[in-house]
């Protein structure tokens, strides 16, 4: 329970009748300084498409992408290549710029991601929405030229 307004601390006092102070917590680590968009509340709502890069709708082949803008800038985004085994679409790979720099993934059909978090560029805590934006329509442009390539090697033929 807290302190009561204006109600002063007790001083503990030591031998030789010294007042003595808290330390410091050394074993807390400080939050390392990394891009976080802006909230959800404050971006226009989230914009979710998907582009069939056959052009056909009924391909089973998708990319989904999912962007957040503010103040007119992608802000934060996930691009993922899905295919349709069954009924259900699943990862085949993805680019996405959470923890602080944009990366990519690669999955097998286990849904295991082989690269991890491969790291593609930091984002920049100054001017942030430059570097977001520009990741955005690279990484759309990757995704869309390499999609048949993510396909084959998903499927296991090395590419």
């Amino acid at each position: 329970m807290g302190r009561k307004r204006g109600e002063r601390r007790k001083a503990i006092k030591v031998r030789g009748g010294r007042i003595a102070r808290r330390i410091v917590n050394m074993a807390i680590r400080p939050k390392k300084d990394r891009y976080y968009p802006p909230p959800d509340e404050a971006c226009e709502l989230p914009n979710v498409f998907h582009i069939y890069p056959t052009g056909e709708p009924n391909d089973p082949h998708r990319i989904a992408v999912r962007q957040k803008i503010y103040k007119g800038q992608v802000v934060d985004f996930a691009i993922n290549q899905t295919t349709l085994v069954g009924k259900k679409w699943r990862d085949v790979a993805r680019i996405d710029c959470c923890l602080g720099f944009i990366h990519r993934h690669q999955f097998d059909q286990d849904g295991n991601d082989l690269i991890g978090h491969q790291k593609i560029v930091d984002i920049p805590l100054v001017d942030p929405w430059v570097v977001v934006s520009k990741g955005y329509l690279d990484a759309l442009t990757v995704m869309h030229d390499e999609w048949e390539d993510n396909y084959r090697r998903w499927q296991g033929d090395g590419a």
